[in-house]
């Protein structure tokens, strides 16, 4: 059965791909890369339909099967009442076009202890950011799913979701995950294979260290199984297993600042790129670029807490657009492709700047908003997806191009400006909701540079 259905159907964006092109760096690369570093992209069913880029539109397709007649037949009876297998959920989707790109300069290579080129750098980490970038994309199809369960709330909501109730004590209850194989049992959420009913959890590192740290000798990690047993593990990025259920932690599954505001600051001068770091900041050396070593936020006061709020080591975000669909007015919306989470190294509370311990790096906040200010900063209660899985065809991934990489020509005289990217037309969409459900709660999380565990 897994033979055919590979005819139909693939494991990566590629997969029905049977031509590649040579290109500055091979596509063999992205796939390589995308298959090493992806947590989500195991879990997901791509169908391709190269047709798709006369239409910019795909119709996803999954087979439903009917539960069975079991009524004694008629001898005579010509045709058998049968489970019909010509049933299928379909879905036409606008497909979306994606993009990134990687840009450095000639002379970037002149500095000292660098082990390759930044041009092999930058190629290496082209699909790296992809895999990030695709998996944020099956993370936010995941999170559509219509069953989700808020933490405070103590509460199932189907197709909401709603953050403000969700505080810092919130955390884990892992005594959801025996409920949760329970739920799938009922709803016959079978491995198509005829094995057991099989569940993996994708969670954050901080809710992977909670679960570890109450669940006792019920928590087994990786260590506890045998060599063959950690190889395969590992493949999927399982790194413990509870009660059955196999935990995949991944960053991304950490909806920073996403809940209840704590503080909210307008941005009132524009930043540009390889703004907002100082001096020392992970290695960073502002007086090289040229780039301003703060981020200007409004002195006068704050619709939403004060400045003071802001200590070093707070993780806050950086965002142009905000939300209130989650249940929080004015909160910071995880689909934002231009947020950056950054934490925060200084606060300088006279003329009320920031600064953080990396630059920001994405393009957009040079711009003024509506409202005069270029963005916000906003320090909030931080929102863990952990997002159960027990079947690999409900996140659908349709594409009409998959992730080609290509090299720009240098326009400059000197040929010094380099860039490198990939383009796609694609759209995740999660075509099946009963084998995904949303567990929505606080952890934990190392604050980078800090010892502290909050």
């Amino acid at each position: 059965m897994a033979d055919d259905v590979q005819v139909y159907f693939a494991d990566n964006p590629w997969g029905t791909v049977t031509m590649i092109e040579r290109a500055p760096m091979y596509v063999p690369n992205l796939v390589a890369a995308y298959k090493k570093f992806t947590k989500y992209g195991r879990f997901v069913t791509v169908q391709g339909d190269f047709a798709a880029m006369r239409t910019r539109q795909i119709t996803l397709t999954k087979q439903i099967l009917s539960d069975p007649d079991f009524s004694p037949k008629s001898t005579r009876q010509l045709f058998r009442a049968s489970s019909s297998v010509g049933g299928f959920a379909r879905k036409t989707i606008d497909l979306e076009y994606h993009a990134d790109e990687i840009h450095w300069y000639k002379d970037d290579d002149l500095f000292n202890f660098l082990d390759t080129s930044i041009e092999a750098l930058s190629r290496q980490g082209l699909g790296y950011l992809m895999t990030l970038y695709l998996d944020t994309l099956y993370r936010n199809a995941a999170l559509t799913s219509k069953f989700a369960y808020v933490t405070g709330s103590g509460r199932w909501a189907l197709g909401t979701s709603d953050f403000s109730d969700i505080g810092n004590t919130d955390k884990f209850d892992i005594t959801i995950v025996p409920k949760l194989q329970m739920g799938m049992k009922f709803d016959e959420l079978v491995d198509p294979e005829g094995g057991p009913v099989r569940l993996a959890i994708l969670c954050s590192p901080g809710v992977e260290y909670d679960i570890s740290e109450t669940a006792g000798n019920e928590w087994k990690s990786i260590n506890a199984f045998s060599e063959a047993g950690r190889t395969a593990l590992l493949q999927y990025g399982i790194t413990g297993v509870y009660k059955g259920a196999a935990f995949i932690p991944t960053s991304q599954n950490v909806l920073w600042n996403c809940g209840i505001l704590t503080a909210q600051g307008p941005i009132v001068e524009a930043v540009n790129v390889q703004d907002g770091a100082n001096a020392g900041s992970d290695g960073w050396d502002p007086v090289q670029s040229g780039a301003k070593t703060y981020i200007q936020l409004d002195t006068a006061a704050w619709a939403t807490g004060a400045f003071t709020d802001l200590n070093p080591g707070d993780v806050v975000t950086i965002h142009r657009t905000r939300t209130a669909d989650h249940g929080v007015t004015n909160g910071v919306d995880y689909r934002e492709g231009s947020a950056e989470v950054r934490t925060v190294l200084s606060v300088d509370d006279a003329n009320k700047r920031v600064t953080f311990t990396k630059p920001l790096f994405k393009r957009g906040y040079d711009t003024a908003l509506a409202g005069g200010n270029f963005g916000w900063v906003t320090k909030a209660q931080h929102i863990h997806a952990n997002i159960a899985l027990s079947a690999a065809d409900a996140i659908m991934l349709g594409v009409a191009q998959p992730p080609i990489p290509g090299e720009g020509v240098p326009l400059d005289t000197l040929q010094k400006q380099r860039r490198i990217g990939w383009d796609a037309w694609i759209k995740a969409h999660l075509m099946n909701h009963e084998p995904v459900r949303v567990y929505y709660s606080a952890g934990s999380h190392a604050v980078e540079g800090f010892e502290n565990i909050l």
